[in-house]
């Protein structure tokens, strides 16, 4: 009798490990561990993923969704995505996750299409075991930290691991917003993680185009503006002109600048916004004693550039105030120059007749006691007001030259004209300078660099009518120049030695190679 009872319990347990199961029924548990830890078994399901770490994959019911999901720890039997299989394997708890492995038989019973993901949040999954092995998806998400292999997402629910087993090529940065991402979820290292399987399963969320307000709108009439967003090129760095304030400029294709102001300055304000820099600044429009100037609330600095070609002073029609926060340059004779205390400097310069204060702050490092009454020079700054009144505010040392020579106005004024913008010489191409002198008067043609060195000598003789040149951009050797800011000085001489002048700036891109 004993036999026979022993027989019929061999006969029931060999009919229930025969049996064909369901992930589900694999999965599913109250608490612990599968119910069938450790034995061999026989499921049915369909193929969800692939290429897990490599050639590993994972099997769902076709219905899909939690206790529906399982990972499959083999590489010796080839599968596609979609295919429903009857596989023989052992369930086992690897480091608490459940898993089949030693897979001894797999059959294609058919082919169709793997369930779709199970919709979540980052905080269900990252503590919910029914979706261990199931393919999920988590819309609206933001990158919140970790490293490309390892990193993180929330969406205000809770924060998710997510990492790289499927060798996808996409790489997170902190704060990418992630319209809906999908994957497979897997356990292990004491922590829930998302496997995305390809650059598919992230779909980054269109961003919202910004959009820039033209500084040239904002100084026509800056009480029409509140918050408002620029983006151009840093002419003026943090704190050049304040010793604790911002007091940067930033000047756009408008062909205008503003200022940018905060009351304190940080470590990356200070390192960042810097001459040359290309932000993007974004603030309150507010006005102080006739300065316009955007209150800082955001700002961000995205490349660098060259600085845009200063006005010319000259060139001005009206009131210069107008083009107060712009890059202008001048040239002309110091009038006066006196110190205003510590390091600052007033400087009065005569451009043509008219006098324009150039204000020189102890920040700068310009040294003022260097400038002598009479000198010619030439100030790149940007403009300012005091007092209703225009004055022209450079903010680093090499932002001031003095000309090695006095010209001594006389009689009547030469000319000369040339292409707006910048030149970019090339083999073939050159830039065409018309000028013209009163008749019988020598002519010479120079170009003069930054620090007022004469670069080269395009003309020096007596023309007997108006004049075009054509100049390759190369100096005295027929070297090309380097890119920069150039002043074109035509000087007209009279037989008695008298000199008259007429300048223009040049500024120069890529030079030849």
């Amino acid at each position: 009798m004993k036999i026979g009872i022993s027989i019929l319990l061999l006969t029931i347990a060999f009919a229930a490990s025969a049996e064909t199961l369901s992930v589900y029924d694999i999965q599913h548990t109250i608490d612990g561990p599968s119910p069938y830890s450790g034995q061999t078994v026989t499921v049915h399901g369909v193929i969800s993923a692939k290429n897990y770490d490599g050639d590993k994959y994972f099997l769902a019911d076709a219905e899909g969704g939690p206790w529906r999901g399982v990972f499959v720890y083999d590489f010796t039997n080839p599968v596609e995505v979609g295919q429903f299989v009857t596989m023989t394997a052992r369930v086992v708890e690897h480091y608490e996750m459940t898993q089949l492995s030693n897979v001894s038989s797999l059959a294609v019973d058919s082919t169709g299409t793997a369930p779709p993901p199970w919709p979540t949040t980052c905080g269900e999954a990252d503590t919910s075991e029914a979706l261990e092995g199931v393919l999920v998806t988590i819309p609206d998400v933001v990158v919140a930290g970790g490293t490309a292999d390892n990193w993180q997402i929330a969406d205000g629910t809770g924060t998710l691991a997510v990492k790289r087993g499927f060798r996808y090529s996409w790489t997170p940065t902190v704060g990418d917003t992630i319209e809906s991402i999908a994957g497979m979820m897997m356990f292990g290292w004491g922590e829930f993680y998302l496997e995305p399987r390809s650059n598919a399963d992230i779909s980054l969320a269109v961003p919202t185009e910004t959009t820039f307000t033209p500084i040239a709108d904002i100084q026509a009439d800056p009480s029409a503006f509140g918050d408002v967003t620029v983006e151009g090129v840093i002419t003026v760095s943090a704190r050049a002109l304040h010793p604790t304030q911002l007091k940067a400029y930033i000047q756009d294709e408008s062909g205008m600048g503003i200022q940018l102001f905060g009351w304190s300055v940080s470590a990356s304000m200070e390192s960042l916004l810097v001459r040359g820099a290309v932000a993007r600044v974004s603030g309150a429009v507010t006005e102080y004693q006739g300065t316009a100037q955007i209150m800082v609330s955001d700002w961000e600095v995205f490349g660098e550039d060259t600085l845009p070609t200063p006005l010319e002073y000259n060139d001005i029609e009206g009131d210069p105030v107008a083009w107060e926060g712009t890059w202008i340059a001048l040239r002309g004779t110091v009038d006066d120059i006196y110190s205003t205390g510590a390091s600052d400097w007033n400087v009065k310069v005569d451009v043509g007749g008219e006098i324009v204060m150039v204000r020189i702050w102890g920040t700068t490092g310009i040294d003022g006691e260097a400038i002598g009454i009479g000198d010619d020079i030439v100030v790149y700054g940007v403009g300012g007001v005091y007092a209703e009144e225009f004055q022209l505010l450079p903010a680093q040392p090499e932002d001031i030259e003095i000309v090695p020579f006095t010209v001594i106005p006389a009689g009547e004024k030469p000319e000369i004209s040339m292409p707006a913008g910048v030149f970019v010489p090339f083999d073939d191409e050159a830039l065409p300078i018309t000028f013209t002198v009163p008749a019988g008067n020598r002519a010479v043609l120079r170009v003069f660099d930054r620090m007022g060195r004469n670069a080269t000598t395009i003309y020096d003789g007596k023309p007997s009518a108006r004049q075009t040149i054509d100049w390759n951009g190369r100096d005295e050797t027929g070297q090309p120049l380097a890119e920069g800011v150039y002043m074109l000085l035509l000087e007209s001489i009279s037989a008695s030695g008298a000199r008259e002048s007429a300048r223009k700036t040049i500024a120069i891109g890529s030079a030849l190679q």
